[in-house]
C-alpha cells in the first residue's frame, strides 16, 4: 500500500504557493526535503523540484546571513591552526546549505563550537545538567546522514581549559 505519509505530504506539497510563505517557512520546507533524502525509505518527492529549489536557496541565504564567527570560535580554529589542521570557518556546506562553524580544509569533517544557546539545563533528578538541544542534534544527525564526521566542542568545555597546550591536546583527542 501507499505510506501515510504519503498520503499526507503530496497534498499538502500541491498545496504550497511559495511566494506566499515567510521565510521561515520557506527553510522548514528545505529542511524536510533534506530530511526525506536521507531517509531509509525516500517519498518520491520529484514532482516538487521548483519548491525543493526555491526553499533549499532561501535555506542558503537564511544560513549564510548573519554567521559570524563568535571569539571562542575563533580561539577553537587557532588551536586547530596551531596543531597544523587548515580550516575555514563559517562554511556554507554544498551538498546541505548548512552552515557550520569549522571544515577541516579537504576533508568531510565539520567542527561545532556550541555556544550556551545550543543547550537546555535538565530539570527534575539530574537538575542542572546541560543537555544539547533538539535543532543541535537535527542538524548533527542530518550532516552525519550525509557522511560528515561532526564534531563538537561545548562551550563549557574550552572555557575550562587553562592554556594553549590543553587546548591543543583537547582538539587532538577530539581529533583523534
Amino acid at each position: 500500500g501507499v505510506s501515510p505519509s504519503v498520503d499526507l505530504v503530496v497534498p499538502l506539497l500541491r498545496q504550497v504557493d511559495i511566494e506566499k510563505l515567510v521565510a521561515l517557512d520557506i527553510c522548514q520546507l528545505h529542511l524536510y526535503f533534506l530530511f526525506n533524502q536521507v531517509c531509509p525509505e525516500p517519498l518520491d518527492l520529484s514532482e516538487f523540484g521548483h519548491i525543493a529549489l526555491a526553499s533549499r536557496a532561501a535555506f542558503i541565504k537564511a544560513s549564510s546571513s548573519g554567521a559570524n564567527a563568535s571569539e571562542l570560535q575563533r580561539s577553537v580554529a587557532r588551536a586547530l591552526r596551531r596543531l597544523g589542521e587548515q580550516v575555514s570557518e563559517e562554511v556554507v556546506l554544498d551538498d546541505s546549505g548548512f552552515s557550520v562553524d569549522i571544515q577541516l580544509t579537504g576533508q568531510r569533517v565539520v567542527i561545532e563550537v556550541d555556544g550556551p544557546m545550543h543547550y537546555l539545563r535538565e530539570v527534575g533528578p539530574r537538575s542542572g545538567r546541560q543537555i544539547v538541544d533538539g535543532s543541535t542534534r537535527f542538524k548533527h544527525r542530518l550532516l552525519t546522514a550525509l557522511g560528515w564526521k561532526v564534531l563538537h566542542v561545548p562551550y563549557f568545555q574550552w572555557n575550562s581549559l587553562g592554556s594553549p597546550e590543553q587546548q591543543e591536546a583537547y582538539l587532538a583527542a577530539l581529533l583523534g
